[in-house]
């Protein structure tokens, strides 16, 4: 009898105790996804001798502008042509045409092919699924001349992000690459980084000097030097 009331207040108020609970839960799980911005990883697909690190896409006010970062792994060296690269983005009847640097990427090098959206922006968390045209050319025992241009196709998962960063690739070569080496190497840094680069010529051999690719980078005899990444920047030790 002691346990009467109490099965009496479970068979009345079992619904409203129930309702109460999934209420809870569901608010939670609300609040919890509402206060995040989660963008999920970019991926990326070109060949497998061109592997793909990610492509970004960033947006703004402005309009909206991509980078796709791949290694050369083909085993020779490429000439990436003017235009470069081709995008066609998800929900877009336009083509959009970018460069790649460095221009001639040799075995082994890290290459970053940027396009801009000019006029256009969306919200930020959209996810674009691009597909592109990657072209280039490949050398022999000079990347000049004329020599046929190679196409192979790319795509992409990815979400847009916010365009605060201002991401700016540095590629840093050795040329050749067995007459020295130099530092840091390869990366993507935010815009106005500054990043110290040197040499050390390997024995045998002399360093010539730098010679660059893009705006703010560095021309020059000096073995160490900064430079501030506004743009795309390219440096390569000379070695003889």
């Amino acid at each position: 009898m002691k346990g009467q009331p109490a099965i009496e207040f479970l068979s009345v108020y079992s619904w409203t105790l129930i309702a109460i609970i999934l209420f809870t839960v569901v608010a939670s799980v609300l609040a919890s996804a509402q206060s995040k911005q989660v963008y999920p990883p970019s991926y990326c697909y070109i060949t497998i001798g061109l592997p793909c690190y990610g492509m970004y896409v960033m947006s703004n006010s402005l309009g909206t502008f991509s980078l796709i970062i791949f290694t050369n792994e083909l085993g020779v060296t490429l000439n990436f042509p003017n235009n470069a690269i081709k995008i066609n983005p998800t929900y877009l009847n336009s083509s959009y045409y970018g460069q790649c640097v460095p221009t001639n990427a040799v075995v082994g090098a890290v290459v970053s092919c940027s396009a801009a959206f000019p006029g256009f922006s969306t919200s930020l968390g959209t996810e674009m699924n691009p597909n592109f045209l990657l072209s280039y050319k490949i050398c022999g025992s000079s990347c000049s001349g004329t020599l046929a241009v190679y196409n192979t196709s790319g795509a992409a998962e990815v979400a847009v992000s916010p365009y605060a960063a201002h991401f700016r690739n540095f590629v840093e070569l050795a040329s050749p690459p067995s007459f020295g080496t130099v530092s840091p190497g390869n990366g993507t840094y935010n815009y106005g980084s500054q990043v110290s680069i040197s040499e050390n010529t390997l024995n045998g051999h002399t360093f010539i000097g730098w010679t660059c690719a893009g705006t703010g980078c560095y021309n020059g005899s000096l073995t160490t030097n900064t430079v501030t990444l506004s743009n795309f920047i390219v440096e390569t030790a000379n070695f003889r």
